[in-house]
């Protein structure tokens, strides 16, 4: 169908699912291949499959008998390598194939998605890939903190949302070791890096702002300078040395000052 739901084309079909295409074979001799790349969401509805497009067209699936809990699945892990892929190409992997149940709660403690997932580690980012529904991503400079309780793990974020991984039975503990080693080792290395920049500043003052400036964070102006304001300025200074200080000095007057965000992201420093 089109985005105003015109029928293009309908009947009995088989469908293939390839690492990036599906394909309907029409009983009646057609074909259609789809990206998957261009696919936007899966919706399972009441045993329905709703399939829309970039290119402004729906495809519908039902009438998958038995095979529908198993096609669903692969197509969701096709697509969900797809966008890995586009997403995080220049990423190692640190950890992978680790299967769990997971439960993402607001900052308010309501529950947002649960159900079964495969966690994929990354050098900045912990990758939630539910068997049903969109990936989830959790940058690690995010993280405030990690809790493990009762054979579960909840990676609790600065936004106040919460996601708890359980049913991971031998994996817990090397998943748990491996996320605290990683957060550690950003921590350790953000500092550094701030005392290289700014040599003046004291050690308890580049830990308060190293956390404000953790991996790929943007922290306001309003924000450091509540920590120390000539750590403001000493940053000021360096932007002012580097290749984006014409641009800098370009962007600075047409914002209000106080909202200025200065962020820093490993490899391009």
């Amino acid at each position: 169908m089109t985005d105003d739901q015109q029928v293009q084309a309908k009947g009995s079909a088989r469908a293939q699912i390839d690492k990036e295409h599906l394909t309907i074979l029409a009983d009646a001799g057609d074909a259609r291949v789809f990206p998957l790349r261009e696919l936007v969401q899966i919706d399972d509805q009441e045993y329905h499959l709703f399939l829309p497009f970039t290119f402004d067209q729906q495809l519908n699936l039902f009438n998958l008998g038995y095979k529908f809990e198993d096609f669903t699945r692969t197509l969701s892990k096709c697509h969900h390598e797809i966008i890995m892929q586009d997403m995080l190409v220049k990423e190692n992997i640190r950890k992978k194939d680790v299967t769990a149940e997971y439960a993402r709660f607001n900052e308010k403690g309501e529950t947002l998605h649960q159900g079964k997932c495969e966690l994929r580690i990354f050098e900045t980012t912990l990758t939630v890939l539910p068997e049903k529904g969109d990936i989830i991503r959790l940058p690690l400079g995010n993280i405030r903190d990690l809790q493990m309780e009762n054979y579960t793990l909840a990676v609790n974020m600065d936004s106040g949302e919460k996601v708890v991984f359980s049913q991971m039975g031998t994996q817990l503990d090397p998943l748990k070791k491996i996320l605290s080693d990683i957060l550690s080792n950003l921590s350790s290395k953000t500092q550094t890096f701030l005392q290289g920049l700014l040599p003046e500043s004291d050690a308890p003052t580049i830990y308060k702002v190293s956390h404000l400036l953790k991996e790929g964070r943007i922290a306001a102006r309003k924000d450091i300078e509540t920590i120390s304001a000539p750590v403001w300025a000493g940053i000021e200074k360096k932007i002012a040395l580097s290749p984006l200080g014409d641009e800098y000095d370009f962007l600075k007057p047409m914002g209000r000052q106080d909202n200025i965000g200065v962020g820093f992201k490993r490899g391009l420093l």
